[in-house]
């Protein structure tokens, strides 16, 4: 089991990939993950992991070949008037980062329009909206 910003979901790591990274599967280890996501009726979503890789917060840009950055974010999307500031925020910051947010009141996902930077005066104007837990840039 992985948790990330949104909660936990299930990562099955088969005889293969198990021996190659089992000295990464550490109780509060961060990791970046890459792998398939498993849908099935009745069972909740898993990823099928293909990569883990420790995560180092000295090193900067994607993990793994192929991989864009993404800017993280959680807030209550039923509150318009938030909506519209973050939103305002993030037009001021145009780049090639893609936002996607998790509604805190809902647990609905969506992916915003506008797509961002990823520099420290845009992450500084979002912490005055919302909370530092509730922002990851990776």
């Amino acid at each position: 089991t992985i948790e990330d910003l949104f909660g936990p979901f299930e990562v099955m790591a088969f005889n293969n990939a198990y021996e190659q990274h089992k000295n990464k599967f550490v109780e509060n280890n961060i990791v970046n993950l890459k792998g398939k996501i498993s849908i099935r009726e009745n069972d909740k979503p898993s990823i099928i992991l293909e990569d883990i890789e420790e995560w180092n917060a000295m090193e900067e840009g994607p993990k793994f070949e192929n991989e864009t950055r993404r800017l993280f974010l959680r807030f209550d999307l039923q509150n318009k008037e938030l909506v519209k500031k973050v939103q305002e925020i993030l037009k001021r910051y145009d780049g090639k980062i893609p936002v996607k947010v998790r509604c805190a009141s809902t647990g609905a996902a969506m992916l915003f329009k506008e797509k961002v930077d990823g520099s420290d005066a845009l992450l500084n104007e979002l912490l005055g909206l919302i909370d530092e837990k509730s922002i990851i840039l990776q």
